[in-house]
């Protein structure tokens, strides 16, 4: 068309790569499967060389007369517009003939796929871009036209690009970043605003947000403290999964982005809840230490109180009776009345404060006050331990009651460890009862469950249990298996108590059992446990080397 007057001519090919088709509908797998109700974003209706792929790709799907059959499909969006309406699937576009580095991205996110590319509908690798000029152009310019030269060779040596059968291409990942990095920084921001507020909206039509990746695309957007609620949420679901290490990272992102004042209370808490589920200690006193200096400054009682019955928790499960005892108290007795819900529990902890001195009636006592003060959310823990002191008096009956009713509150509320824990004293029970191969099936079974939520403490207790069940009757084999198993649990994180009451088992199963090698060996490890965490922490150690 040029020739003989402006004589256009190549300068170069300046990439060898694919531009791809891809949609987030699954029902679309080739172009006969698009129909009137799905629309193609390109970034320019009937001229841009995606819509010239098209065409082709439809000519030779339908014959050259239909060439133009998807042209009311199509609608004109820039790349990255159609790539954040693709990736949210909150807007009629379902479908994008993409160019690199969107259509990568795009595909990162579940539920995009590929259905052609423009290899594929070319017959191969073919340059999609490359650059021309005019002859009076090269004469003109002479020093411009090598430097250029002079780039593509640098950018050969960088990498950027690679030799080809033919010529040479662009490294496709190398290229994506250096793309995605052209672009200003508040275009960046602006596109994942975009996927934010697409996300946002899908989550809205489906129920089914997705706040963990709401959160990053407004944190990259800088939209930082517009992130947190979704960092809370993405860990809240999280949670309800049992994914607690992914539950922590997330509510340690809300914190990482600002959370302040009583979100950062609650946050605090959470993270707390969590290490106590994994008997991390040392987190969960961390973690209360933050929550009281949050209670202090925002002088909450409230709040504080909180904190208090948190550290009796800490205290209690760490065998610190007394010191636990006097911070449930301190939370009955400040002159400001506690709610309910707070005055429950620092009754129940205190309760079983009182049980481990062995004053079982006044621990039912106190556990009995809790109920009355209707605390949904701990009634299945005040069941619990109601169900074992009964036990542990002897009245059997009681014991069941308590255990029914902690069974039905868990099932009730979808608790699935108050669920484990009321299985476990019900295989307790039930072997008091003689039936052993019930009792065993049930043991069994918590054992499982409570691996199935990890949940470590509920494990080590549910291996302890089955021990219990074998060795009431002699069956001293079966009852080594859940005792080596604990002890490798209670040292991984290492809980000195429990282990050392692994370790006191397994010295009594092989004392027990004549195994004159066993016992002595495990004598020298439960006495330095109680030496280096104290005869307090480890009463079990204490007891066998007395």
């Amino acid at each position: 068309r040029t020739h003989g007057n402006q004589n256009v001519k190549g300068v170069a090919s300046l990439g060898e790569f694919p531009n791809f088709l891809i949609t987030n509908n699954p029902e679309i797998r080739t172009l006969a499967d698009i129909s009137e109700r799905d629309r193609i974003a390109v970034p320019a209706v009937g001229v841009s060389v995606q819509s010239r792929f098209l065409q082709k790709a439809v000519a030779d799907a339908f014959g050259n007369d239909q060439f133009d059959r998807l042209e009311g499909n199509t609608v004109a969006l820039p790349n990255p517009d159609a790539t954040a309406a693709l990736i949210s699937g909150g807007t009629e576009i379902n479908t994008h003939f993409s160019a690199i580095p969107f259509q990568y991205q795009a595909l990162e996110h579940e539920g995009v796929h590929k259905i052609t590319d423009s290899y594929e509908i070319m017959g191969g690798p073919i340059s999609p871009t490359v650059l021309y000029a005019t002859e009076a152009f090269r004469a003109d310019n002479p020093e411009v036209y090598a430097a250029f030269l002079e780039a593509l060779e640098e950018a050969l040596q960088a990498g950027l690009l690679e030799p080809a059968e033919e010529g040479y291409r662009f490294h496709h990942d190398l290229v994506r970043r250096s793309v995605a990095e052209g672009l200003s920084p508040e275009r960046r921001r602006l596109l994942h605003r975009k996927l934010a507020a697409n996300l946002v909206r899908l989550g809205e039509a489906t129920g089914r947000a997705s706040p963990a990746r709401i959160a990053g695309h407004l944190e990259q957007g800088g939209q930082i403290q517009a992130a947190i609620p979704w960092r809370i949420r993405a860990a809240e679901a999280a949670e309800r999964v049992y994914a607690h290490s992914e539950a922590l990272e997330q509510y340690q992102r809300a914190l990482q982005d600002g959370a302040e004042a009583a979100t950062a209370f609650a946050v605090h808490a959470a993270r707390a809840r969590l290490w106590k589920a994994l008997d991390e200690r040392g987190p969960w006193a961390q973690e209360l230490a933050a929550m009281l200096q949050i209670a202090l400054l925002l002088g909450d009682p409230n709040l504080k109180g909180q904190v208090q019955v948190g550290q009796a928790e800490l205290s209690l499960l760490s065998s610190r009776y007394a010191e636990a005892l006097e911070q449930a108290e301190a939370v009955l007795q400040h002159p400001q009345p506690p709610t309910p819900a707070l005055a429950a529990r620092a009754l129940y902890l205190g309760g079983r404060a009182i049980a481990a001195t062995g004053d079982l009636e006044a621990a039912e006592t106190r556990l009995l006050r809790a109920l009355e003060q209707q605390p949904q959310g701990l009634a299945v823990e005040i069941y619990d331990w109601l169900s074992i002191y009964a036990y542990r008096r002897g009245d059997l009956g009681a014991a069941l009651r308590y255990t029914e009713a902690e069974r039905t509150t868990a099932l009730a509320l979808g608790d699935r460890i108050g669920q484990n824990n009321a299985l476990q004293n019900a295989a307790t029970f039930t072997a008091a009862q003689g039936r052993y191969a019930e009792a065993v099936r049930l043991a069994e079974q918590a054992i499982e469950e409570a691996r199935a939520i990890g949940e470590i403490s509920s494990l080590r207790y549910a291996l302890l249990n089955l021990f219990s069940i074998h060795y009431q009757r002699s069956n001293f084999e079966a009852a080594l298996e859940p005792l080596e198993e604990g002890l490798q649990s209670a040292r991984e994180p290492q809980n000195p108590e429990m282990e050392a009451k692994f370790l006191n088992n397994l010295s009594l199963v092989q004392k027990t059992s004549l195994d004159p090698g066993g016992f002595p060996w495990k004598l020298p490890d439960n006495i330095g446990l109680a030496r280096h965490y104290g005869k307090g922490a480890c009463p079990q150690a204490d007891s066998l080397f007395e």
